[in-house]
């Protein structure tokens, strides 16, 4: 939903040789002035790759999650990788 997280799909589909992403789970900002959301949303439709709003039923499958300026809980038993805008509270 940032220019971080678009940025890293980008990098990530640029230099895969197999398909390493199984899905991606994005959601608006209206808090920004561009949220990168349709654009991530329409990399993801060009690559073939699942996207899913985060307000849609979906579980994470996979045995690694990366979390790109997320700001939810994220649920289930995987190790999660996480980039974030800003310092985290202790």
């Amino acid at each position: 939903m940032t220019e971080k997280g678009f940025e890293v799909l980008k990098a990530i589909v640029a230099e895969q040789k197999q398909l390493l992403i199984s899905k991606v789970i994005g959601s608006r900002d209206k808090s920004v002035q561009e949220d990168y959301y349709s654009a991530i949303q329409q990399m993801c439709k060009d690559n073939q790759i699942p996207f899913f709003d985060r307000t849609e039923k979906t579980a994470i499958e996979s045995r690694y999650a990366i979390a790109i300026s997320w700001r939810w809980l994220i649920r289930g038993k995987v190790e999660l990788i996480v980039l974030h805008d800003s310092i985290l509270p202790k």
